[in-house]
């Protein structure tokens, strides 16, 4: 004979639970992903913000030229980094840490 309906019940609410503690989990996670993203954006553009004033202010061509490259190389790095991100998403291999791709 196959479990009774009690038993049915139970192991029905127990799975519930468990799929409901994993949804909190990873509620909490996205909203901490989200956070650091958020806090990371603003940094940016506080660098990128910070180095456009410089330009501003500045008249010699050299000063502008290294300016530029900062800002460029700014923009880079975030570039980067968001490509990072998607590929760990994604189970890819990271080239600047060597994780091994996850199936």
């Amino acid at each position: 004979p196959g479990p009774t309906y009690k038993q049915l019940i139970e192991t029905r609410k127990a799975m519930s639970e468990a799929l409901k503690k994993e949804y909190e989990k990873i509620c909490d996670q996205t909203h901490k992903d989200i956070m650091d993203i958020e806090r990371k954006r603003i940094k940016t553009n506080r660098e990128i913000s910070n180095i456009t004033r410089e330009l501003m202010m500045t008249k010699n061509p050299l000063d502008i030229k290294i300016l530029s490259e900062r800002v460029m190389a700014i923009k880079d790095r975030d570039q980067e980094m968001s490509l990072l991100d998607k590929d760990s998403d994604t189970g890819l291999v990271d080239p600047l840490h060597g994780q091994e791709e996850e199936e």
